[in-house]
């Protein structure tokens, strides 16, 4: 899979709705996962997922990344051995990410945010979905995301990524 189809997927899992609900919460209903299971906790966690723009405040090598959430003005771990590897303090992401009870996890597709784009246009789109500080619908949570997707898109900061082994 390319990088830039992983992204399109992830939005698809996360955001897309049919009837109201996404393919995470479909799942789950058609599944049945036995209670106390891996499979029920990661569904539940993937039902609490949330679309956000990060900052890298530190690196724990090997383990992961303290990132400030630009969105919520939280701090918080993501368990990810890539980016604790290859992160950077002051990298900043957009991200599906979702909670267990010290720690979160990406999905898998994560964008990089150059800060020239950031204040050429995702800070203005930040502005025009949490003008008001308000808690946001999932159908407005999905057209926040796009709209950063397509602007990271349009940027052309699928041809700067790469994956690496580590």
């Amino acid at each position: 899979m390319l990088i830039g189809e992983g992204i399109v997927m992830d939005y698809i899992i996360f955001h897309y709705r049919r009837n109201n609900v996404n393919v995470v919460f479909r799942y789950l209903a058609l599944s049945h996962p036995e209670n106390g299971s891996l499979e029920l906790s990661m569904l539940q966690s993937m039902l609490e997922s949330f679309f956000s723009i990060f900052v890298v405040v530190a690196v724990c090598s090997g383990k992961g990344v303290i990132v400030g959430d630009i969105i919520s003005d939280n701090e918080l771990f993501i368990t990810d051995i890539g980016f604790g590897h290859s992160a950077k303090p002051n990298m900043m992401f957009a991200a599906n990410v979702f909670p267990f009870d010290k720690f979160y996890m990406t999905s898998g597709a994560v964008l990089p945010i150059p800060g020239s784009l950031f204040k050429e246009k995702i800070d203005s789109i930040i502005d025009k979905f949490y003008k008001d500080d308000n808690e946001l619908t999932p159908n407005q949570e999905a057209a926040f995301a796009a709209q950063v997707i397509r602007a990271a898109l349009q940027d052309g900061v699928i041809a700067k990524m790469k994956y690496i082994d580590v």
